[in-house]
């Protein structure tokens, strides 16, 4: 909320956004009160400067149905976004093509060459 107030007095030319505040405790909250409180609390629409995304955080699973959600929520928000991994890019593409919205939306990868070192899910190996 904090964030929110200093944004609402400052009189920035830009917002710029690197990745996506996944909260627990706020899921854990909309779960326990079936309200979508992510989205109230992490709305930027009443700002009237150009806004711009980067989304760095991995996403894969279309499963987590509250995770996607608040994607899709900030993917609403902003006009212009930059992915650095092509699924969320992918992603970013079909969402707005689904809902017929008008984003700037590019790819500009990360410098991690992910041919040669690909995602892996975690491996448990004891201690």
């Amino acid at each position: 909320m904090t964030k929110l107030n200093y944004l609402k007095d400052n009189n920035s030319d830009i917002l710029h956004v690197h990745g996506i505040d996944h909260y627990s405790q706020i899921y854990r909250l909309n779960e326990y009160t079936g309200l979508n409180l992510y989205s109230k609390i992490l709305d930027f629409s009443f700002l009237k400067v150009p806004k711009l995304m980067s989304i760095h955080n991995i996403y894969h699973s279309k499963e987590d149905k509250l995770r996607v959600a608040s994607y899709n929520h900030f993917i609403d928000q902003f006009d212009n976004i930059i992915c650095t991994d092509i699924h969320i890019h992918r992603h970013c593409l079909e969402y707005c093509e689904e809902n017929k919205l008008d984003k700037k939306i590019w790819f500009i990868p990360n410098s991690i060459d992910i041919h040669s070192f690909p995602f892996e899910s975690k491996r448990s190996k004891g201690k």
